[in-house]
């Protein structure tokens, strides 16, 4: 970007670019975009502070110094008002007049109803890992004691950790895990592309570097151009940034979130990120009693 070839090159091939979830830039991704301000390309940076989950909010207080935003208020994406109305409590931290219709206390009844949920297309959302497991955990022993088959679901991951696990299953270092899906799926793709590489450029095909390359280009191909899957699946909220859903059910522990770690507006953004999430049907799943719930600062926003 220092030389000025490269900066004409730029200007001429993308004459504006673009940068949406700009709140999410961190690191080389910031230093970027401040290096093409500085080459004076026209920038169109799209964000939203609130939906930031880490304490650093450089992004966006580096765009505030620079220009006035525009605020863009009309919503084109959820099909279910009740989604608009929970995420705009959330987010001006107003409690409704009424419950939200997404919320549902009955965690034991939500167990029951995910133990007979064999084909029902869905992805399930917790704030922290653990207490994904441990929901999943009490649905497939509720599936064993009824003699019915343990509903399955699929692990989405980061790309870097499947080509992580590619790597390893490659390198004979792992075997196939239920949990290693998407990795498991994907290496044999992965295997023949080393080996056409390792004949083209006269390496071996155990080359590391080699094969972390056709991990990579793999898993990114599979993820820009594949459909979206039906299958249901199961993440942490901050795995499912930046995704949509047509149906989500969200897990929430009322105890679950140590309040030394999460602050109050650190919840309402966790939740916010999650139910916005979906884009036709979305279900708060509470873990807690109803008196837990109503007396919880978050969750009275949509529980008054």
């Amino acid at each position: 970007m220092s030389h000025q070839t490269v900066a004409n090159d730029l200007n001429n091939t993308y004459p504006v670019i673009a940068v949406d979830e700009f709140q999410d830039c961190v690191g080389a991704q910031l230093e970027f975009v401040q290096t093409l301000h500085k080459q004076c390309h026209p920038l169109i940076l799209a964000g939203d502070a609130f939906q930031s989950l880490e304490a650093n909010e450089q992004a966006i207080d580096w765009a505030l110094d620079l220009v006035t935003p525009i605020d863009l208020n009309t919503e084109h994406r959820f099909h279910n008002n009740d989604i608009v109305d929970a995420a705009h409590a959330l987010r001006s931290n107003s409690p409704l007049l009424n419950d939200s219709p997404l919320l549902c206390i009955k965690g034991s009844f939500a167990i029951a109803v995910y133990e007979s949920m064999y084909c029902k297309p869905v992805t399930l959302l917790s704030p922290i890992k653990n207490s994904l497991k441990t929901f999943l955990k009490q649905v497939a022993d509720q599936s064993k004691k009824k003699k019915r088959a343990v509903p399955m679901w699929n692990r989405a991951s980061s790309d870097r950790s499947i080509v992580d696990e590619i790597i390893a299953i490659l390198t004979s270092q792992s075997s196939y895990q239920p949990e290693q899906h998407a990795a498991s799926q994907l290496a044999p793709i992965v295997q023949r592309m080393v080996m056409r590489q390792s004949a083209y450029r006269a390496l071996p095909a155990n080359d590391e570097s080699l094969i972390e390359h056709c991990a990579t280009t793999t898993v990114h191909n599979a993820r820009v151009y594949s459909r979206p899957t039906l299958a249901r699946q199961a993440m942490t909220i901050h795995s499912a940034k930046n995704q949509e859903f047509p149906e989500v059910h969200v897990v929430w522990h009322v105890k679950g979130l140590p309040k030394k770690q999460y602050s109050e507006e650190h919840k309402r953004r966790l939740l916010y990120n999650a139910i916005t999430r979906a884009v036709t049907t979305c279900k708060l799943i509470v873990i807690g009693t109803e008196s837990e719930t109503r007396g919880d600062p978050v969750l009275s926003l949509l529980a008054p």
